[in-house]
This record gives structure tokens, sequence and C-alpha cells, in this order.
């Protein structure tokens, strides 16, 4: 088993590895060390991220249940379209 490091500021809810590729089909275990800083804001309240973004959703279409997520972001991650 090899490791891989990387650092990186957290500004979403996804991460991005470089070189995924070689890593596909493959077991990982993902280690993430936080140094510890007073000075960082708070992470948002999980329940009211998703109350607004059903605030928000209210009005859309319904999405649909047979959907390919996977399929669709190796497609865009590779400039399918």
């Amino acid at each position: 088993m090899y490791a891989i490091e990387f650092e990186t500021d957290i500004t979403g809810r996804y991460l991005e590895l470089k070189e995924w590729q070689h890593l596909m089909n493959k077991h990982a275990r993902v280690i993430i060390l936080v140094d510890e800083n007073p000075e960082a804001s708070e992470a948002s309240d999980d329940v009211t991220e998703f109350r607004a973004l059903q605030s928000v959703r209210q009005d859309k279409p319904e999405v649909a249940r047979g959907v390919a997520i996977e399929s669709m972001e190796d497609d865009i991650n590779n400039d399918v379209f």
C-alpha cells in the first residue's frame, strides 16, 4: 500500500483528487488532519443549509430518480460535452 498526501483549502463539500484515474476501482483509506485554528469560521449548520436548498428548489421540477450521476460526472470531468 502507498500513501497519497496533499494539502488543500476546503471551499466546498467536494475535494478534487489529482490523477484520480489511477485510483479508480481501488480500495482507499482517506485520512484528513485539520490544524485547529480558533480564528477559522464555523462550519455551516447542515439543517439550515438543507432548508435553504429546499426553498430554492421549491418551484423547480422533481429530479429524475434513474439518472446515472457517476456517469454524468465522468463525462463532465472528461469534457465529453
